[in-house]
């Protein structure tokens, strides 16, 4: 079931784990004692072990966690063996690579989903609903989002998402990606395509990766999502979306707490002369139901299940669409920095 060189492995269920590929001796040795109680496992070591996975007629899909600048030519194989394909973010290390692998997709009639986890939580599609209730919200122009964490010690060093040869995005890639796709989503549900992105601070290792930015995307009719993420602060998950009436508050967007799940509408207004403030704070529910990464996975099946069956694409295109919408504005993040912090279209 996999095509992978990290210890992911622990986040996913027993169902999920049938099959296992790796090259790392110690990490053959880590999967083989991790997948011990697992039953019926088949695993494929040594050098030519993704090969021999990819070419085993008993896969249908892999799942391809390896560092963006070894992914595509993988993923490529994976679909030219006739695999379906779940990814890590980002998709790949440019928008024109996961083009490549979008036109190989459709040319295998195999499905590509990117692993994305939140999009996918029940408590994501109610913030939609919220952000559309111009009753209850007003009009929406604003979101903001930070989600950042301080790296322990020896992490720039040792960790993939500081060296150039394995994540060379760095924090843009690994968690401004999130950021970029809740603001695609909540605004595309308003009506409002992406124009243009910039990073107006930021920070990098020496190595040359971002470890830390400050970035602003730009939607049509004057719609702005701000966010902030890096490597060096404390720990936020957290986001906003700022309406005319009330604002959405999620402090766990990207990795919802313990169930049940919630997020908070809140107004406030200025009374007495503007000398006192008047609060109203409703909190929304969400029912205990499977985690995302269950859901993420569910998905996954029923996107193969119905690309295999010749179903209708339309439900596959559309994720394949807004992934490759949130890797080019990775991409212009990326050419802002080059570009003296610059706007770059997208």
């Amino acid at each position: 079931m996999y095509v992978a060189s990290a210890p992911v492995l622990r986040r996913r269920s027993p169902a999920d784990r049938s099959r296992a590929s790796c090259r790392s001796v110690a990490l053959q040795k880590f999967i083989g004692d991790f997948l011990a109680d697992s039953p019926a496992i088949e695993a494929f070591g040594g050098p030519s072990g993704y090969d021999d996975l990819l070419r085993s007629k008993s896969i249908d899909a892999v799942y391809v966690p390896l560092p963006v600048a070894l992914k595509t030519p993988w993923v490529l194989r994976a679909l030219s063996a006739r695999k379906h394909v779940l990814l890590e973010k980002p998709a790949a290390l440019s928008s024109a690579d996961y083009r490549d692998v979008l036109a190989a997709a459709l040319s295998a009639r195999k499905c590509v989903l990117d692993g994305t986890m939140f999009p996918h939580h029940p408590r994501t599609a109610s913030v939609l609903d919220a952000a559309a209730d111009t009753a209850q919200t007003g009009a929406v122009d604003r979101i903001r989002c930070d989600f950042t964490f301080r790296a322990g010690a020896g992490f720039h060093e040792n960790n993939i998402r500081g060296r150039r040869e394995g994540d060379p995005h760095g924090c843009v890639g690994d968690l401004g990606w999130y950021c970029v796709r809740f603001g695609l989503m909540v605004f595309r549900r308003l009506g409002s395509e992406v124009r243009s992105a910039q990073v107006v601070h930021f920070a990098r290792n020496e190595r040359g990766v971002p470890i830390d930015a400050t970035c602003v995307v730009r939607f049509e009719n004057s719609r702005v999502l701000w966010f902030h993420c890096g490597f060096g602060t404390g720990y936020q998950n957290r986001a906003v979306i700022y309406g005319a009436k009330t604002f959405i508050e999620m402090d766990d967007f990207v990795l919802p707490a313990d169930q049940p799940s919630t997020y908070t509408r809140t107004s406030s207004s200025l009374t007495e002369c503007d000398l006192l403030t008047r609060h109203a704070r409703e909190t929304v529910l969400i029912p205990p139901g499977p985690a995302q990464e269950i859901l993420l996975w569910k998905k996954f099946g029923q996107l193969c299940t119905a690309s295999d069956a010749d179903a209708s694409p339309v439900e596959a295109d559309a994720w394949a669409e807004i992934s490759l919408t949130t890797q080019r504005v990775v991409d212009a993040l990326m050419a802002s920095m080059e570009q003296n912090s610059q706007a770059v279209d997208v």
